[in-house]
């Protein structure tokens, strides 16, 4: 419920209809409108909700000197109010909602007063247009002189047209569709006429007369299954070809008059890569596609795929050769330090003592490791103890060390300190110098390599020998000869000759190097080989 209550000398004014939403206790109105005693002017406002709805209940008050009382309630959405004669003084309510105010209150003639003694003043409640709507949907337009008229929902789906000077309910184009489909188009007096739709794969041509349109079966409608056909027949007819079998052809009769399927050789294959041949009957038959790398080879009247040689090949290295049947196959690649050893069936093995050929001069590769720029570490094991002599061929430069790098020989996977001896005579430009170790250290220094700090383009090597490493009642000795180049200037070379002991009976099977600092390069390679008696 709302209520709306004034003071003295205030009135309601249009601007204030916000302030009523929803007032559950009589309160003042921001910046209310003071009126002379008498006004013609005509205030107006509206009972709404809080959400925007109206009709709410409007309560008009009055009071006294107890708590104030409602006289009437108004539940029209909109009231509107004159002042007719002067404003009368009314007491002031000692307490409740009306406490400071004076209010309006409505009169069993229709007029609405101000309630304060003996002279309440009347404001008129002044006249609004009468409503001539009667039912759901009525919409109210101005007839004759601007009189409010009624004017009756229509149809559904009519609209509203201007008819003269008048308005009125007419048919739609969408009031003439009754199912789904259905088409409007124009009659000769250009009035809006309904076409039903027509039967499936009809086609919406114009009629005879040329005056309206309508279906008629066209070439669609010849058509019953997906992969159908439409030809034109002698006279012009629309005829329909079934569709033919997977992989025949389109061709022509004998006559050439009608379309037909037959058969050809793409009917014969079913796969990519088919061949079609002739095989000993002159018949037309398929050969499926090979495995990948399969040759294609003849086998008597027919055709056939068979392996190739390129089709056993899997890795970089492999080789092929021939089984006792004369049947190719494949050998990979071996291990590095390995050699090609023949029989039956060729296999890569490590140098052994039957490799070895007593009386040549000729040295073979035991092994081979390249450098990878990430170790300065380089090894050899299970080496067989067959040669008479073993020699360590050492090319390349180190990487993470500006400077030249020295190698360390080892015999032993954890070499005994004290065993390793070694005597150094070195050129540096003009100048020699010598040096020794005995049993101070658990390795041999055999030469230098040049770092990154050397010149572009050099590298330095080294070669180790090392006779009967084999023999078990002596020691080991060794030689070694390097030559490092740190700058291509007086004192940037180096040319050092080493002879080592190793204070050790057993035989020699394995052998280590190790850079002082840095890693070998990629570059680098280091190569053991073995010299037969």
């Amino acid at each position: 419920m709302s209520f709306i209550a004034v003071a003295a000398g205030q009135v309601i004014k249009a601007t204030h209809v916000q302030q009523f939403t929803n007032w559950l206790t009589a309160s003042k109105l921001d910046t209310p409108v003071t009126v002379a005693a008498t006004s013609t002017t005509e205030y107006t406002f509206t009972v709404r909700s809080e959400d925007g709805g109206t009709g709410l209940a409007l309560n008009v008050l009055y009071g006294g000197a107890s708590a104030p009382s409602t006289i009437a309630t108004f539940n029209k959405a909109h009231v509107k109010f004159t002042v007719t004669t002067a404003w009368a003084q009314m007491a002031t309510p000692a307490s409740g909602p009306g406490v400071g105010m004076t209010s309006i209150y409505a009169k069993t003639d229709g007029t609405v007063g101000a309630k304060a003694g003996t002279s309440a003043t009347e404001l008129v409640l002044g006249g609004g247009m009468t409503n001539p709507m009667t039912a759901t949907g009525d919409i109210i337009y101005g007839g004759a002189s601007g009189v409010p008229t009624r004017l009756a929902v229509g149809t559904s789906n009519w609209m509203l047209q201007a008819v003269g000077s008048s308005v009125t309910w007419a048919a739609s184009l969408q009031s003439l569709m009754v199912s789904q489909a259905d088409l409007v188009y124009a009659t000769t007096a250009n009035v809006p006429a309904r076409l039903a739709k027509g039967t499936a794969f009809q086609e919406l041509v114009v009629n005879a007369a040329a005056t309206g349109v309508t279906w008629a079966s066209g070439a669609l409608a010849v058509v019953q299954t997906q992969g159908d056909l439409i030809y034109g027949t002698a006279t012009n007819a629309v005829a329909r070809l079934i569709r033919g079998l997977p992989y025949q052809t389109l061709t022509m009769d004998g006559a050439g008059t009608t379309p037909n399927w037959q058969y050809c050789v793409q009917g014969l294959a079913s796969a990519a890569g088919d061949l079609i041949y002739a095989d000993g009957a002159n018949s037309l038959v398929r050969l499926p596609i090979g495995t990948n790398n399969f040759n294609l080879q003849v086998a008597g009247a027919a055709l056939t795929y068979a392996a190739s040689l390129m089709s056993l090949l899997t890795t970089t290295g492999d080789i092929v050769y021939a089984t006792s049947a004369n049947t190719p196959a494949r050998l990979g690649i071996g291990a590095s330090g390995t050699i090609l050893h023949g029989g039956t069936i060729p296999s890569y093995s490590k140098v052994t003592a039957a490799d070895i050929v007593t009386g040549t001069t000729t040295m073979m590769k035991i092994g081979e490791v390249t450098g990878t720029g990430t170790t300065g570490v380089i090894e050899f094991a299970s080496i067989v103890s067959s040669f008479r002599a073993l020699e360590v061929h050492v090319w390349g430069r180190v990487t993470g060390s500006a400077g030249p790098a020295s190698l360390q020989l080892t015999f032993e996977a954890s070499p005994t300190t004290g065993a390793y001896n070694g005597q150094l005579l070195r050129g540096n430009g003009l100048v020699v110098s010598a040096g020794e170790n005995t049993g101070g250290t658990n390795y041999i220094g055999v030469g230098v390599l040049p770092g990154t700090g050397a010149a572009a383009g050099v590298g330095g090597g080294l070669t180790v020998t090392i006779p009967e490493y084999g023999n078990t009642a002596y020691f080991k000795v060794l030689s070694a000869v390097s030559m490092g180049i740190s700058a291509i200037t007086t004192a940037g070379f180096f040319c050092d000759n080493t002879i080592g002991l190793w204070e050790s009976t057993a035989a020699i099977n394995y052998l280590r190097l190790t850079l002082s600092a840095g890693n070998f390069e990629t570059s680098a390679r280091v190569s053991l080989w073995g010299l037969p008696s």
